[in-house]
């Protein structure tokens, strides 16, 4: 695994990273046994409220690559973590998921954003559908333009992660005449399925969110609690006392958001995105 200042360095630059061999072939057929279980449990909460899940969420490799990133040793965990299977493609737009989606001159483009997400991918998509797509350099700006847009060439045992201001897209897909070249997701809809790439098997992905203390992660939390998706997950990831023990053990700050919206109206919230005032 890389620890080294270069690594920082160029997440901070580009605004993502793919950590090479994080995890071994044999830990990623786990994971994956691991997700085909919980979806028979029909488990839905986040990753922390399941003792076989709550492992690979503070895992010590990605905790110190977080703190590498961030800069602190003081991570912030606020329930925001899932496991993914998708028998399907799924859609693929380009978005960013911080507050200022609109405004350029918001509070979220004046410093370094203290609030990534990490991917752990388990199948390759190195050559197949279904990678993670980034605008290089996109992190800084709220403008979805900006950035060349590549495929994160991940292979099993990888860790992807960027900050959430860079402009991304979950499910890319590969034209079979030109699998490297980068085709506009907007164009996907009207090319026949028989002109992609399949995927190299049915994809699995778990992902994680973790914060630095600070306005604004406070800011991103109260963003969070006025989406419908976010609340009905929250609500879901009601913590016994082994989970707050785990987060202690581990020394991560968690933050019990079930206790914040379990009594939220969700018909006050919002499906898609509204902006946050100043």
């Amino acid at each position: 695994m890389q620890h080294d200042k270069q690594l920082v360095s160029n997440f901070k630059d580009r605004g993502w990273s793919l950590i090479k061999n994080v995890f071994s072939t044999a830990e990623v057929a786990k994971f994956r046994e691991i997700a085909n279980q919980l979806k028979n449990e029909q488990y839905s909460a986040d990753l922390l409220g399941h003792p076989l899940t709550r492992t690979i969420l503070f895992d010590d490799r990605i905790l110190s690559t977080v703190k590498q990133f961030l800069g602190t040793d003081d991570l912030v965990y606020f329930g925001d973590s899932s496991c993914t299977i998708s028998k399907q493609p799924g859609s693929a737009h380009f978005h960013k998921d911080n507050p200022d989606k609109l405004n350029g001159n918001g509070p979220d483009w004046q410093e370094e954003y203290p609030v990534i997400r990490l991917g752990i991918y388990l199948q390759n998509h190195d050559r197949y559908s279904g990678a993670l797509a980034i605008r290089d350099r996109s992190h800084k700006t709220n403008d979805l333009k900006a950035g060349s847009p590549f495929y994160v060439d991940n292979q099993v045992g990888d860790l992807s992660a960027w900050y959430l201001t860079t402009t991304h897209a979950g499910y890319s897909k590969r034209l079979k005449i030109a699998p490297n070249f980068f085709l506009n997701t907007s164009l996907y809809r009207f090319i026949p399925d028989s002109m992609f790439v399949p995927e190299e098997q049915y994809r699995i992905a778990y992902f994680m969110t973790f914060g630095k203390q600070g306005p604004l992660l406070d800011r991103y939390l109260r963003y969070l609690k006025t989406r419908e998706y976010m609340v009905q997950a929250w609500k879901k990831s009601k913590y016994d006392q082994s989970c707050f023990d785990f987060a202690e053990a581990k020394g991560i700050q968690l933050i019990d958001m079930y206790s914040q919206v379990k009594d939220v109206d969700e018909t006050t919230l919002n499906k898609g995105h509204v902006e946050l005032p100043n």
